[in-house]
Formats: C-alpha cells, sequence, structure tokens
C-alpha cells in the first residue's frame, strides 16, 4: 500500500507543509518522517527563549500531538532515510524497512557545518536541535566560562543568555564585523557595541584552529597564536 504523500524531514517546514495540506483539505494520506523523537517544532526559540529556559518545550510545537492524530498526520519518529528510489518510489530507512509513496517531499533543511579540528574534544556543543538547546543550557548552569565559535544571530543571541547568568563569554568570528553576512555595517557595530557593553569579548578576524582537551579545563587554539 502507497502513502499517498510522504514528507522527509519534521521540522517546521515538514510540519508546516502537512498542516497546510489538511487546512486546504486535503484528503489523502500524509505521513512524517523525522529524524528526531518530537514533534514537529520552531527552531528559533532554541537560541532565545527555550535556551534561557524562559519557555517551555511544548510551546515550541507547531501543533499538539492530539491535533496531528485528529487530523490523520502520521508521523514517523526517530527514523533516518538512506535512500529515495524515484522510479519505484520508495523510501529505505536506515534499519532496512522500506515505505511506498505517491507523492515526496523533501524538508530536510540545513546540517550543522562542525567544526574541523585535529583533536576530538569533549564538551564541545552545536545548536540545531531541542537535544542540542537542553544541553547547554545545562551546562550554562554549571559553568563560569564559555567560547562561542560564529558571531551571527545565534552565536551572539547565546552569548546575550551567558552574559545575564554571569558568564565569561569570549565569541570567536572568522570575518572582522559580526553578524557580516546579514546586517549592514553600522548595524553590526551598534550589536558588538551592546555586547562589548555587556561584558562579552569579541576576537574578529579569527577562526580556531584545534581544541585541546584538558580534563576539566579546554585549551582553544586560534588562528592569531592566542590560547
Amino acid at each position: 500500500m502507497k502513502n499517498d504523500v510522504v514528507i522527509i524531514g519534521s521540522g517546521h517546514a515538514g510540519g508546516m507543509t502537512a498542516i497546510s495540506l489538511r487546512q486546504r483539505h486535503y484528503p489523502g494520506s500524509i505521513t512524517l518522517i523525522g529524524e528526531e523523537n518530537f514533534l514537529p517544532y520552531q527552531r528559533p526559540a532554541l537560541s532565545k527563549g527555550f535556551l534561557a529556559g524562559d519557555i517551555e518545550e511544548k510551546r515550541l510545537y507547531l501543533k499538539s500531538e492530539d491535533y496531528f492524530d485528529k487530523n490523520n498526520i502520521h508521523i514517523i519518529r526517530n527514523c533516518k532515510v538512506l535512500a529515495i528510489d524515484r522510479d519505484n518510489k520508495t523510501i529505505l530507512f536506515e534499519n532496512q524497512k522500506q515505505l511506498s509513496y505517491e507523492k515526496l517531499v523533501i524538508a530536510t533543511g540545513s546540517i550543522v557545518n562542525k567544526l574541523k579540528t585535529n583533536s576530538i574534544a569533549t564538551d564541545l556543543y552545536y545548536l540545531r536541535t531541542i537535544k542540542d538547546a537542553l544541553k547547554i543550557r545545562q551546562k550554562l548552569r554549571n559553568q563560569n566560562k564559555i567560547t562561542i565559535i560564529g558571531a551571527g544571530y545565534i552565536g551572539l543571541e547565546i552569548a546575550s543568555i551567558a552574559i545575564k547568568k554571569n558568564l565569561e563569554v569570549t565569541v570567536v568570528e572568522l570575518e572582522n564585523e559580526v553578524m557580516s553576512r546579514v546586517v549592514s555595517s553600522e548595524v553590526s557595530d551598534f550589536f558588538k557595541n551592546k555586547h562589548q557593553s555587556e561584558g562579552v569579548e569579541f576576537k574578529l578576524n579569527t577562526s580556531v584552529t584545534d581544541i585541546e582537551d584538558q580534563g576539566k579545563q579546554k585549551r582553544i587554539i586560534c588562528s592569531d597564536g592566542s590560547v
């Protein structure tokens, strides 16, 4: 039996695709496939209210579990897609099971651009998922110092939360301005000055070349030779 619409990716885009189809009275079956064990949720709050502990997990969800059940939207969680056979309209999962479809939507979004270093350091975290945010939130409670690699929106939002929790914060950025890809130099200067006034230290025009694991302490080696 083929599924009418299968959506690979149960994040914001995939979730809203399924919701929009039902809102437009689409009568066929809808199946959402996601690698995480969560309902479709909004990611922007992960680096804001949710990371700060001001927003509960359930407020991130696009709709409740009851909504998806009542609207016959089937969600397959904790499942990774390995391959798509477009000729036979089948999907192969990591567990070797297959799923047939009539129409396929790929809404997998982006992936984390992981740091390339010569060593494998512990206490190195990326922010992409609810699980990531929960791990970082816990660390912010137990640490007195944090280094953030990247001075885009997310990096600065994390820096703002960390400073409010009285952590010593350093932000390392490859470019010569913060948020250089998304705002003007004037806006960049405003946010950099605002963060600096709150106690954030910036290392611009700098990349991280390695991270040395020294037990509870980590040594971050930068391209300018600083540690």
